[in-house]
This record gives C-alpha cells, sequence and structure tokens, in this order.
C-alpha cells in the first residue's frame, strides 16, 4: 500500500534534494567556457577538449558504479560522495592558475560530481515505485525534473553575476560551499529505500539481448546522444556567439536558460499529465522537433531579443524529450533502475561529447552563429531515428 503522496513531506524532501543539486551545476558549468576563454585566451579547440574530458571522465565513472548500484542497500552514500567530489573539484577550480590544471581536475574529480544525477534519478524511481500510487510515479518523476529544471531559472543568471562581481575564485568557493552543504543534507532529507529483488543482472542481459526493445534502446541511445549534442554545444557556444555575432553581454546567456528552464516547469508538470494519453514517445518526439526549429532560429537571429522568443522551443524539448527521457530509459529496462538510468545520463554524457567535438571542429571552422545551422541538421537526424528505430509498445508503461 501507498505510503505517501506528492505533497506529503517526505515527497517535497525529494524535491528539495533535486533542485539543490542542478543548483550546484548550474552555478558554474554555464560560466567554464565564458572563463576559459577570457581567462587563458584558448581556441574553441581546446574548450572543446575541456568539456570533452570532463564528460567522458563521467561517462566511465557512471557506467562502471550502475551494475553495482544496483545492488546496494542504500544510494544515499554514493550520492554524498559525488556531492563532495564536486564541492572539492570547485575549490580546486578556484586555486588553478593554468589550463592544464583546470583540465587535469575537469577529467578527474569533477566528472565524478555528475554521477550524482544518475543514482538520483534512480533513487527518486526507487521511491515512486515503492512509497506512490502507481498513478503518481510518472508525474511525480516529472514534478522531480521540474524542481531541477526550476534551478537553472535563477542559477545561471546568478552564476554569470556572481563571475562579474566577484570573480571566478570566489564564485567557485561559494559553489564549493553549497555542494558540500547539499552532500550533508541527503543524510536528513532524503529517506533510505529499502532495495527489492532485483533481476539477475545476467538473465536480465540474455533477455534484453533476445528482446525487440533491444534495437529501440539502441535507437534511443543514438537519438537522445544526438540531441543532447546539440543542446551541449548550444549552451557553450551561446555567451560566446551573443558577443562574436550580436555584439551584446554575454550575461545575456544566463538569462536565456534561465528563460528556458522558467518555461520549462509547467511543461514537464503538463508531461507527465499527456504521456498517459497522448505516450512518452509522441511527446518525446514532439521535443525532438521543437529543437531543430529552435536552433534554425538562433542561426538566423540578428537581436537578442528574437533569442528570448525561441526559448519557449527549447523548453519544449527539455520538457518533453529531457524530461521524460529517464523514465523511458527506466521503462525499456524493468527491474534495472540503476543501469537504465545510467543508459539516459551517459546518453547525456556522450552527447556533451559530441557536441564539445562540435564546439572544437565545427565552430572552430565556422564560427559560433553557424555551428547552428549544423545543429539543425543533427537535431533533424536524431528524430529520423526516434520515427523510424523506436517503436512506441517499447518503454510506454507508467512504471517499471
Amino acid at each position: 500500500m501507498s505510503r505517501y503522496r506528492l505533497s506529503s513531506p517526505t515527497t517535497i524532501a525529494n524535491y528539495l534534494v533535486a533542485f539543490s543539486v542542478a543548483a550546484n551545476a548550474s552555478l558554474v558549468a554555464p560560466t567554464l567556457s565564458l572563463h576559459l576563454s577570457q581567462t587563458y585566451g584558448i581556441a574553441a579547440f581546446w574548450i572543446g577538449i575541456f568539456f570533452i574530458g570532463k564528460a567522458a571522465s563521467s561517462i566511465i565513472a557512471s557506467q562502471l558504479i550502475a551494475r553495482w548500484s544496483d545492488r546496494l542497500a542504500d544510494r544515499r552514500p554514493l550520492i554524498t560522495a559525488s556531492m563532495f567530489c564536486g564541492g572539492i573539484s570547485c575549490l580546486l577550480f578556484s586555486w588553478a592558475e593554468t589550463f592544464k590544471a583546470m583540465l587535469i581536475i575537469a577529467c578527474t574529480v569533477f566528472g565524478l560530481a555528475y554521477i550524482s544525477w544518475a543514482q538520483l534519478m534512480a533513487q527518486v524511481r526507487e521511491f515512486a515505485d515503492e512509497f506512490l500510487p502507481p498513478v503518481q510515479a510518472t508525474l511525480f518523476n516529472s514534478i522531480t525534473r521540474a524542481c531541477m529544471a526550476f534551478a537553472w531559472v535563477a542559477g545561471p543568471p546568478l552564476g554569470f553575476l556572481l563571475m562579474a562581481q566577484l570573480g571566478f575564485k570566489l564564485q567557485c568557493q561559494i559553489v564549493a560551499t553549497s555542494y558540500f552543504v547539499t552532500g550533508a543534507a541527503i543524510w536528513v532529507l532524503m529517506p533510505k529505500i529499502t532495495p527489492k529483488p532485483k533481476i539477475n543482472p545476467i538473465v536480465a542481459e540474455n533477455v534484453a539481448i533476445k528482446s525487440p526493445r533491444n534495437w529501440t534502446l539502441f535507437g534511443s541511445i543514438c537519438a537522445f546522444t544526438l540531441m543532447f549534442s546539440t543542446n551541449a554545444s548550444y549552451q557553450i557556444a551561446l555567451p560566446l556567439m551573443i558577443v562574436e555575432k550580436l555584439h551584446a553581454s554575454p550575461e545575456f546567456a544566463g538569462l536565456l536558460m534561465g528563460t528556458a528552464a522558467l518555461l520549462e516547469i509547467p511543461l514537464m508538470v503538463a508531461a507527465g499529465f499527456l504521456s498517459s494519453r497522448l505516450g512518452l514517445l509522441t511527446l518525446i518526439r514532439i521535443g525532438a522537433g521543437a529543437s531543430a526549429i529552435m536552433y534554425l532560429g538562433v542561426w538566423q537571429a540578428t537581436a537578442v531579443w528574437q533569442l528570448f522568443a525561441l526559448q519557449i522551443f527549447n523548453a519544449i524539448f527539455v520538457g518533453f524529450m529531457a524530461g521524460l527521457g529517464m523514465t523511458w530509459f527506466q521503462n525499456l529496462l524493468p527491474g534495472r533502475i540503476g543501469v537504465s538510468s545510467s543508459y539516459f545520463a551517459n546518453s547525456n554524457g556522450l552527447g556533451e561529447i559530441v557536441g564539445y567535438l562540435i564546439i572544437a571542429f565545427v565552430a572552430q571552422r565556422v564560427g559560433y552563429a553557424n555551428m547552428y545551422g549544423f545543429n539543425v541538421l543533427v537535431a533533424l537526424t536524431a528524430l529520423a531515428i526516434l520515427m523510424v528505430a523506436c517503436k512506441k509498445n517499447s518503454g510506454q508503461a507508467v512504471s517499471a
């Protein structure tokens, strides 16, 4: 029998933790490309290499931990340790005096901070399956992701403001403190989930190989990787493109990210309701199409106000595709929440690597503005994969 509702104190604690985890990343990650460019004067290629190293380290660590995490009696120590890695990395960033030092930090301890995301969403899904009525599970997941999106409303603008007013060093030290506080709060706010018997991973692997869902899983990984690559390159290039093409302040990038996050919140909650009527895959496909429209608009934009108008399409992409993607992957591999969550998170990480390659090679050759024309083609390719390879009868259940 269900013990909690969407408005129970314990349920609200999950929302607060999700908000805090996302807020920490939103305060520092969007400002890194600008700091690297302004402080060290490096080209787009090396900015791409920096983020490739960070993403690669997070993918390797996340995949190695994924299978083991499904056997843990409690995920909270793992999430807490990841938060502490985030705090340590921010302190190291604040002390780094060379680009080489920044790169080493990004490729080691900073990448470990991103393990928390997949593990947090696995914890959230297990909490929903065990303690919430089945009809509320998908909605609860959507609300949790909306809380993470809400953190990005104020996070990027505040991050750029802290960087402009206090400097990068003090900004990182403030964020480091926030990481440590969040890690400690996880022990107090998050409930311990009593694990249920798991599917034998060897048996599960054989089932996955023989199942028609295998093609859907492979297609989903490819499509989500491509979509996340466009999103990663979009975020990194945005402040630089605003300066290069529109000759405006790079701080507008933070406001644009905050605007998109604000619009994402109601769309994520709406996606929780619409998914039971239209299906997860239909909404995910709509999100992919919306991103192609946005990149086309950014490519042709001639004024900052046009970028603000285009954020509705960015919000549809994140609210539908990224917002429901975790549930989609978890439903494809029932009983393997940690592994499926890591597949989704690593699609994000692989997408970041591809996105940083776009920065390193495409933006380096054609400029930050024209890079968005290339992103249109990538987004349309991802949409085609979702239309052809992914089947509607896979991963559609509300709960695993």
